[in-house]
């Protein structure tokens, strides 16, 4: 009984050996799968970002030097603000505008164009957190809008609406954390759990 009982164990070891020597090879292949697909979904928002600056351009030159309501732009950054209440610490692209204001300096439509394509860029690298995340797209927004009321008042409106509209498809492609549920996520959580968590 004691050959056989080590005969069975000796059996179930190679077994194990040889699951685990197939489990390996697709723990690396989902890992390079993962990371091509986060790799490529990077390069598509990196092109789109460029794409979406580059909408501007027919508009700027006509509207940079405007200034904009010296309202509107105290009041936005007031609002995003109160959405961080509670929060570690305070972004620094919302440290900066703050700093423009206290130092009072005039605010113009090229002030507010390069506010919103980085506040832009932010928002479509799908990492923000989300008390964040919901700070910049109100400030977003409201520079949009403020950026709208400009180039209506020049007869430029219809190509900055087309503008911000494009804006307003890449936060609803890019602007969700790539990770948590997407299907290579899912795929390597479920056969390599340790890699997804390292790469999370």
């Amino acid at each position: 009984k004691a050959i056989a009982d080590r005969k069975a164990a000796d059996e179930k070891i190679t077994s194990e050996k040889l699951k685990q020597g197939k489990i390996s090879p697709t723990q690396a292949k989902l890992q390079n799968a993962w990371s091509n697909l986060r790799a490529g979904v990077e390069t598509a928002r990196e092109k789109a970002w460029a794409i979406g600056n580059s909408k501007y351009n027919g508009v700027n030159g006509a509207l940079n030097k405007l200034t904009a309501n010296p309202k509107m732009f105290p009041d936005a950054v007031i609002n995003a603000g109160e959405t961080l209440k509670g929060s570690k610490s305070e972004p620094t692209l919302l440290k900066a505008m703050e700093k423009r204001i206290e130092n009072g300096d005039p605010i113009t439509y090229a002030d507010l164009q390069g506010d919103y394509s980085s506040l832009g860029k932010e928002l479509t690298k799908g990492t923000l957190d989300g008390d964040v995340y919901h700070a910049y797209d109100i400030l977003h927004e409201a520079i949009g809008e403020e950026m709208q009321r400009i180039a209506d008042s020049k007869g430029q409106g219809a190509a900055l609406t087309e503008a911000r509209a494009y804006w307003n498809r890449m936060k609803q492609a890019f602007g969700k954390p790539f990770g948590a549920n997407d299907a290579a996520t899912k795929a390597l959580r479920t056969s390599a759990p340790d890699i997804a968590e390292t790469e999370d």
